[in-house]
Formats: C-alpha cells, sequence, structure tokens
C-alpha cells in the first residue's frame, strides 16, 4: 500500500490547504487507481474540512444493485484524493469548496448530494447567526504527480430557520452504498473566471466505513 504510507508520511507537512481541501505535491511521483469507473481505496483517519455550498439530502438505505452485500452502520466519512498521474499540469476549481459533484446509486445517480452546510449554524444546537465572507473563487494547480484532497463527512443536509430567524442545517448520514463523484478538469489555467473545463472525470467508490481513503485519477474519459 504504497500510496496509503505516502498520504499519512505527508499528511502533517501539506504544502497547501484552503477552501475545504488540501494540496500534495510530489512532482516526478503518481498515485495508481483501478481506471474503468472504480477508484482505489485505502484506510486512515481524516479531518473535515470547512463548509461550502449545500445540496439535497439522503436518508433511508440504499436500493436494490446500490448496496455492499454485509452493510455497515454510519458515521461513515471518505477522503477523495484527486490524483494527478498524467505528465501535464492539470487544474481544478475552488469555490469555498473544490467544483466537484457527488451523486448516489440510491437514486441512479440523479439527484447532486450536498456535500456542505455552508455558512450557517447547526439547527440542533444553536440559535445564533454566524456571518461569513465571500467565497474567494480560483484555479487550483495540480502538477504531475501532486494530489488534491478534501474530506467528505459522508453527510447530507436539510435545511429550516432557527429562533433567531437564520438559516440553520440538520446534518443527515448517508447510508452504506455506491457513491460517484464527477470532477470537471482543465488542462489550460482557466484564471479567475471559470470557463467550460477540457473533461470531467467520473469515478464510483464504495462508502461503508470511516477514514477511507478513494484516489481518483483525473483522466480524461477514453
Amino acid at each position: 500500500m504504497r500510496f496509503r504510507s505516502r498520504l499519512l508520511r505527508w499528511g502533517f507537512g501539506l504544502l497547501f490547504t484552503g477552501c475545504g481541501g488540501s494540496l500534495i505535491d510530489e512532482p516526478g511521483s503518481s498515485g495508481q487507481g483501478t481506471g474503468g469507473t472504480g477508484a482505489t481505496v485505502g484506510h486512515t483517519g481524516g479531518t473535515a474540512g470547512p463548509g461550502g455550498a449545500g445540496g439535497t439530502s439522503s436518508s433511508g438505505g440504499m436500493g436494490a444493485g446500490c448496496g455492499l452485500g454485509a452493510e455497515s452502520a454510519p458515521p461513515f466519512s471518505v477522503t477523495l484524493v484527486f490524483a494527478n498521474t498524467s505528465s501535464i499540469p492539470l487544474w481544478l476549481w475552488l469555490e469555498c469548496l473544490p467544483d466537484f459533484e457527488l451523486t448516489s446509486c440510491g437514486d441512479g445517480y440523479s439527484t447532486p448530494l450536498g456535500m456542505s452546510p455552508g455558512c450557517m449554524t447547526d439547527c440542533s444546537v444553536s440559535t445564533g447567526c454566524i456571518v461569513c465572507g465571500p467565497c474567494l473563487s480560483q484555479s487550483q494547480l495540480v502538477s504531475p504527480g501532486g494530489y488534491y484532497t478534501y474530506v467528505w463527512e459522508a453527510q447530507t443536509y436539510t435545511y429550516s430557520t432557527n429562533l433567531s430567524g437564520c438559516s440553520c442545517y440538520y446534518a443527515h448520514d448517508v447510508p452504506a452504498g455506491w457513491y460517484r463523484v464527477s470532477v470537471p478538469v482543465w488542462i489550460a489555467d482557466p484564471g479567475m473566471l471559470r470557463t467550460a473545463p477540457t473533461f470531467t472525470t467520473v469515478r464510483d467508490f464504495p462508502v461503508y466505513r470511516a477514514g477511507d481513503i478513494i484516489e481518483i485519477e483525473l483522466m480524461q474519459p477514453i
């Protein structure tokens, strides 16, 4: 498990951290994935990144054909590692969160999941309000052999208004099963203005325990 040992060794000396992710950049080396629609799975602990925009919620178990056999109970967490295994620089897009989409096999991968509650308080523990600054929109270089990581706490969110009249959220653990990540990728720096991506990498991955590492190779579809 060479990839896992590298990631653990670098975990306390990241070269870049911000907006809910971190960049691990080691020119001249590359992680290996399984290709196709699969993803490499490791296992270690992780910490959550800060919030961004939310989406729809998910509750209950997976539908037929979407489970993993012997299901485990949440909570789960997943570290998504977007790996540039090519010989050229690639760019992702950041806007509070890295720009990618998560969907669930449970509804046929049709509805994006909310990855983070955004700028609001937890309805179950707070009646106050918070004020957040604007998100910085920018490109993120992933050099050849480099990695950009994001920790997903495997939760989705529904929204309400608390006693102070401010927006708040309720967190819901996702069930074990198969999920899909779709991440736009650029082969030229889009700068400060998001343009159409060069291609989109799509990978399916299992969620069934806490602390998994899922390596997503940033590869153009064949």
